[in-house]
């Protein structure tokens, strides 16, 4: 109905792609004026997106929690439209946005080491504008267990040898390169790099007399974890003949 000549109208584009659309008005013939049709134009414009991004400061190879919150121009929160999750550049994965909200949990991998990095959502819709949301979080060096290191039987003036795993404080294995430093009774015998944890060597005991050496075994920090220092006892009870 119009009023004094005044037309107002509100039409709901939820369904309506962006674009140019043609809207005609037919104005119906009345007691004072004939019937007239009025063409015009409507722009339907994209909307904005707007995205928080929270996470946790995981530890190096375990488990960091994405959260992203999207919502429109009104606060509405957003649903369909993809939104993708980037790490360091790399695009980690691509969700469907239900309810104003994506989450995600990433494993880190050996290449993510400790420090902050960058994060970022980017929500792709056809009804709004493409927006991109960076941020950072911390990453934190992972701690190493302790372990039992078993000894080979040691001859006075022999060697002995160290075979074992080393593993972080969820048990896992340790992964990529870590330099490693033995001593015996406070000396340093031997440097070396370890393989994703596979610590197998021998080391000189040189005592000529029954008794015990101290082993320890230092394992330096790196990328991925703290520095650890591991504890052993060789005993000295078989002599050479």
């Amino acid at each position: 109905t119009i009023s004094n000549g005044v037309l107002h109208y509100e039409l709901p584009t939820g369904k309506y792609p962006p674009g140019l659309y043609n809207v005609t008005f037919n104005v119906k013939q009345n007691n004072y004026y004939n019937e007239k049709t009025i063409n015009s134009q409507l722009e339907i414009i994209k909307r904005n997106a707007t995205i928080n991004i929270t996470t946790n400061n995981p530890k190096t190879v375990q488990t960091m929690y994405i959260r992203g919150k999207l919502v429109d121009d009104d606060g509405v929160p957003i649903n369909n439209g993809k939104a993708v999750i980037k790490v360091d550049g790399r695009i980690v994965r691509t969700l469907t946005v239900r309810d104003g909200e994506v989450q995600y949990s990433y494993r880190l991998g050996s290449n993510i080491y400790a420090g902050e990095h960058n994060i970022s959502i980017e929500y792709i819709n056809d009804y709004y504008n493409t927006k991109v949301e960076n941020s950072t979080f911390n990453v934190i060096r992972s701690n190493l267990t302790d372990i039992i290191i078993p000894l080979r039987e040691v001859k006075t003036g022999g060697t002995t040898g160290i075979d074992v795993v080393l593993r972080d404080e969820l048990y896992q294995q340790l992964l990529g390169a870590s330099e490693v430093e033995i001593f015996v009774d406070g000396v340093s015998v031997q440097n070396l790099t370890v393989k994703n944890g596979l610590l197998s060597t021998t080391i000189p005991i040189g005592k000529e007399e029954i008794g015990e050496a101290d082993i320890v075994v230092k394992v330096k920090e790196n990328g991925l974890y703290n520095e650890k220092i591991l504890h052993a006892k060789a005993t000295i009870d078989v002599r050479r003949t």
